[in-house]
């Protein structure tokens, strides 16, 4: 367990030779380390350039890369800045990990505007998770902008892989992108092996700058499930997905009410906010 921790410096590396985190670089779910990051918050700004299109080394405001730990009621304020794979909370996320009750009000940018093909398995710019392989993300939110040179922006994770899951989230934030970008979720990985993700209850209000880009998500896999998303920006979703509403403005006080119905299963709620977030989780 690591809790109640705040990291207030930058932490960077000269030539990004390995995953940084305002809290940790790397947790290795591999090794058989299940961890729980309770309550953590970054102010510091996070940045890890890789010179080397050919390596992809994540940044995340709260860890670079999380390997099956719940990460819960954590908080980034800084900028994340990587080469290919940022993230307000985690850069890179896989074997089952869940990020529940957090939120990122830091500007996330990923910087290169090509990458080798061969690792496009770890490329996503995302408000709460770059890259996101058969995990969760639930009750979350973004109000920092999101951008990336190359591709696969998304206002709570960048890129899914294998039965990713995004419940009772909400972004505000902006976000732009060189081909693909989505104010949930950026696209899946089309050089991997794949499985449907699912989105459902989620909510975006922000700007979306891209060559294909939609208020959801811009690239879904096939098979995909959408449910009761709602975003203001004209195109929902790519043709042949259903699920998502256009709004003109979004109604917090209903966005609320229908967030805190799927939540009530995990403990935690939105209440009305302040400032640039029109809700707050209680955690």
């Amino acid at each position: 367990l690591i809790q109640d921790c705040v990291n207030n410096g930058a932490v960077s590396t000269t030539e990004g030779t390995s995953s940084i985190g305002g809290i940790i670089g790397t947790i290795d779910g591999d090794s058989g380390i299940n961890a729980t990051i309770l309550k953590c918050i970054n102010y510091g700004n996070i940045i890890n350039p890789t010179a080397d299109s050919s390596t992809v080394n994540p940044a995340g405001g709260i860890t670079g890369q999380n390997g099956s730990a719940n990460i819960e009621g954590c908080i980034n304020y800084g900028k994340v800045s990587a080469s290919h794979a940022a993230g307000g909370i985690t850069g890179k996320m896989y074997g089952n990990g869940i990020i529940k009750a957090s939120w990122n009000d830091g500007d996330i940018t990923s910087e290169a505007a090509s990458v080798d093909p061969g690792s496009f398995s770890s490329v996503g710019t995302g408000g709460i998770a770059g890259y996101v392989d058969e995990s969760s993300i639930i009750g979350s939110y973004n109000t920092g902008s999101v951008t990336t040179g190359y591709s696969n922006a998304g206002g709570i994770l960048g890129t899914a892989r294998r039965s990713t899951t995004v419940i009772a989230s909400y972004n505000t934030g902006n976000t732009g992108s060189a081909e693909y970008a989505g104010g949930i979720a950026g696209a899946y990985d089309e050089t991997r092996s794949n499985e449907p993700s699912s989105v459902s209850v989620c909510y975006s209000s922000g700007s979306i700058s891209a060559d294909n880009a939609y208020g959801i998500m811009a690239n879904p896999y096939e098979g995909s499930a959408f449910t009761g998303c709602v975003t203001t920006y004209d195109k929902t979703l790519p043709d042949g997905f259903t699920g998502a509403e256009n709004v003109s403005s979004i109604n917090w006080d209903e966005a609320m009410s229908a967030m805190n119905s799927e939540l009530d299963e995990y403990g935690i709620s939105f209440v009305r906010g302040s400032g640039d977030a029109p809700l707050e989780i209680v955690f």
